[in-house]
């Protein structure tokens, strides 16, 4: 309805601002206005669905004062009206609020109910009371603790998070949260670098409202602030420990309140995020969260510190679903009851469960259904022995029945028996097999050659007239070698051991030559054999053969005429065989003693020349060696081919060393010849060799012989490259790849978080740096050069401003 109302003087507002204003209180909605009655005259006032006179008449002396009205406007939050008994469905609460969460720090840290982590230098400690998550002054210092345990969802039902927090002034490149959040999902209070705010956590990405932006109380100590202390609004001190809460009721799009608790003991709303009616997806994506405290820096040496003496987070709701999963540190009402139970006799009276001292029910094993002892044992339980049981003590006599077991006696027979198989078994895989007898007598001889067939042929002295070699075999018997055989080296000799005495070689170096080397020497190589001139020709070939003495035999020129090997058999006596043989070394060689004087290699270094370089060398080779060289007297070799057989020589061979040998490998031990090199002047000398190829070199202690500093210049570059690149809610490149370049900075000059990727496609789940607005990268050592793309969160404006230096 719409009625005049006379008014004796002109009417003023109280409140300038809102001369009227709507309450609202579950479905009813009053008009309120205050009135001051000046002095001047009579002024009509017309107020839609105001109070008639006759009703104003009738409350005369009933009109609110101005600190009723003033009571009334602090329950005004955003225009909904939410009294103290309310949740922020507006519904009434008949319930206490039940936290799930909670978490003190007036002791130390329990890492069964949070998670602290660390890094570059931040700490998480327990001071004074309360939890303080700090930087340090490192450039990238951080710290971080999550709850253990979740808040769990209860729809239709108020969740919240409780929490007291102390702030540093906030600086860029950095930030400070505190709230019910995780990676992807959450709400927030704190410092997003200088600025403070709320903020909005979905799917990974953050909302910022900054404290400029709120809709709520500006906590500023303004006029008409409800943030006061004795009724005189207040400005917060974000640096000192205040009281928050977060509340909200999710259902997808329910609104979510940012409130802080009043020196004079009143909840103020400072923001409210209006969900309804505003978007198609859900405020967050899951509204499962955990408490989170996270402190971290980008750059800078200020050391920040976030403190917190208590979180909690719950629901108005009591009730749980019956498969909730308890832990020990779930919340629950203390129930104390009596249990009693129906007697089985006596009419099935009541009794009390009767508990032992330590509270377990007293049961008697009689009273339990199905059981069934043996006779003797009646009301008894079966028993498993556990895997891990320990030794059970039995008393009384033990009864085994022997039938069908192995006895003391037939075990000793059978151990008899097995060492005597054991002791004749022949082992065939690995042991030799021994003939007990010789074999029988017959034609069919090894070895056995008869040479009575063969025809007498006197042999002219002649060149080789073989066009072909003629194969020689001992028909698988042996030929024994009479007298020395010069045997020169074929292949590579391994020889095993060489013990007894090793004479020096005439003319080798000694001891004391080595030792003045010692002291002298400057450069160590590898050595390198030099041969100082041409090989001298001569007459005195290496592997001559005489054959002189060979006998007469004409032979006509012709190939071959045998077609398999002639046996040869000595028939148990020997065979000398003249000149020099060709030993090819089989097997390993075992020398014992090599007595007697070594004569020192023609053109091994001597003495004399030891001594010689020893007051001249500069570079330590392996020495000079100089060979002879002549032709070969003989027009054509003599072949001998065993014919893919083998020459077996019985007995003993006296070798004498025609040519050079060269010795692979010694194995075991080799007596150092008298007066050689010992390690102990090696290893004093491999110390003082100044300059070893890859070695170090240590310079020996000495005053500084340089009368200034040494100038130390650092790398400088002389090229630089500016750009630009707008910024974009799509992934862009800012810096192309570039093999060349020594630096990159980068400043985010826009007004939105930049996603910085080192790579192609960077966006808000794949990135390497996360810039805040006006903050600064500088690309570490050693530096990246291949591209580097970036995103911006929705709607940025601005650029990326990049530097580099090539």
């Amino acid at each position: 309805m719409s009625d005049n109302v006379t008014v004796s003087n002109s009417p003023t507002s109280i409140n300038a601002d809102i001369p009227v204003r709507t309450l609202d209180k579950g479905t009813t909605q009053t008009q309120v206005v205050a009135i001051d009655y000046g002095a001047g005259g009579a002024e009509n006032l017309t107020v839609p669905d105001f109070a008639t006179e006759t009703t104003l008449a009738s409350i005369d002396g009933k009109v609110a004062t101005e600190a009723t009205l003033a009571s009334i406007n602090s329950q005004i939050i955003g225009g909904i009206t939410a009294t103290l008994n309310s949740d922020v469905l507006g519904a009434a609460v008949t319930a206490v609020r039940n936290n799930e969460v909670e978490i003190s720090f007036f002791d130390s840290f329990n890492s069964d109910i949070i998670t602290n982590t660390t890094a570059s230098g931040g700490s998480a400690t327990i001071v004074g009371g309360h939890a303080r998550y700090r930087t340090g002054t490192n450039a990238t210092g951080t710290a971080k603790g999550v709850s253990v345990y979740s808040c769990k969802y209860r729809p239709a039902h108020e969740q919240y998070c409780f929490f007291t927090a102390a702030f540093t002034t906030g600086v860029a490149n950095s930030y400070q949260r505190i709230g019910l959040y995780d990676t992807n999902n959450g709400f927030f209070i704190g410092y997003e670098g200088t600025s403070f705010g709320v903020t909005l956590r979905t799917g990974a990405s953050d909302t910022t409202i900054a404290r400029a932006s709120w809709n709520g109380d500006p906590l500023d100590g303004s006029a008409g602030s409800l943030f006061t202390r004795g009724g005189s609004p207040e400005a917060i001190n974000l640096t000192y420990s205040n009281l928050y809460r977060i509340r909200f009721a999710w259902l997808g799009s329910a609104s979510i309140y940012f409130e802080v608790f009043s020196p004079d003991g009143n909840w103020v709303t400072f923001h409210t995020i209006k969900i309804p009616n505003s978007q198609l997806d859900p405020s967050i994506q899951n509204p499962e969260l955990p408490i989170t405290i996270d402190i971290k820096k980008f750059s800078g040496a200020t050391d920040l510190s976030l403190y917190t003496a208590c979180v909690a987070s719950g629901t108005t709701s009591a009730d749980f679903p019956i498969n909730e999963t308890l832990n020990e540190y779930s919340l629950a009402k203390l129930t104390r009851s009596v249990i009693t139970g129906e007697t089985s006799a006596g009419g099935g009276g009541y009794v009390n469960v009767k508990v032992t001292p330590s509270g377990s029910l007293t049961i008697a094993l009689g009273d339990i259904d199905g059981v069934s002892g043996q006779e003797t044992m009646a009301d008894s339980l079966p028993v498993v022995i556990a895997s891990d049981q320990s030794a059970i003590p039995v008393t009384g006599t033990l009864s085994i029945s022997t039938t069908g077991l192995a006895t003391d006696t037939n075990q000793t027979t059978q151990i008899s028996h097995l060492s005597s198989i054991d002791g004749n078994l022949i082992k065939a895989d690995t042991d030799n097999v021994t003939i007990a007898s010789a074999l029988p007598a017959g034609t069919n001889n090894i070895g056995d050659v008869d040479v009575l067939t063969l025809p007498n042929v006197t042999l002219a002295s002649q060149a080789n007239p073989f066009t072909t070699a003629i194969p020689i075999s001992d028909d698988g018997g042996s030929i024994t070698v009479d007298g020395s055989v010069a045997a020169s080296q074929s292949g590579t000799w391994d020889i095993t051991n060489i013990t007894g005495t090793v004479s020096l070689p005439t003319g080798a170096a000694t001891e004391t030559t080595l030792q003045n080397i010692d002291s002298k020497i400057t450069t160590c190589n590898t050595g390198a054999v030099t041969i100082s001139a041409a090989l001298p020709s001569g007459n005195n070939n290496i592997g001559h053969v005489d054959v002189d003495t060979l006998p007469n035999i004409t032979l006509a020129s012709q190939a071959n005429p045998f077609t398999s090997a002639i046996p040869i058999s000595d028939d148990g006596n020997s065979i000398t065989v003249d000149g020099t043989i060709a030993a090819t070394q089989s097997g390993t060689w075992n020398l014992t003693n090599i007595t007697g004087t070594v004569s020192l290699p023609t053109g091994a270094a001597t003495e004399s020349t030891l001594s010689t370089l020893d007051g001249k060398i500069t570079a330590c080779n392996t020495g000079a060696v100089t060979l002879t060289s002549q032709s070969n007297p003989f027009t054509s070799a003599i072949p001998i081919s065993d014919d893919g057989g083998s020459l077996t020589v019985d007995g003993t061979v006296a070798a004498t060393q025609s040519g050079t040998w060269n010795i692979n490998n010694i194995s075991g031990t080799v007596s150092l010849p008298t007066g050689a090199a010992t390690e102990s002047t090696l290893s004093t000398l491999n110390g003082k060799v100044t300059a070893c190829n890859t070695g170090s070199v240590t310079l020996a202690s000495q005053a500084n012989p340089f009368t200034s500093a040494l100038p130390v210049e650092p790398e400088t570059v002389s090229t630089s490259s500016v750009s630009s690149t707008s910024a974009s809610a799509s992934s862009v490149t800012v810096l192309a790849s570039n093999a060349n370049r020594k630096l990159a900075i980068f400043v985010n000059d826009a007004d939105k978080i930049a996603y910085v990727k080192l790579g192609g496609t960077a966006s808000a789940t794949s990135y390497s740096y996360k810039l805040q607005p006006n903050s600064t990268l500088e690309l570490a050592q050693p530096v990246y050069t291949g591209v580097v793309d970036a995103i911006w969160e929705t709607g940025p404006t601005g650029a990326m401003r990049v530097t580099e230096l090539t």
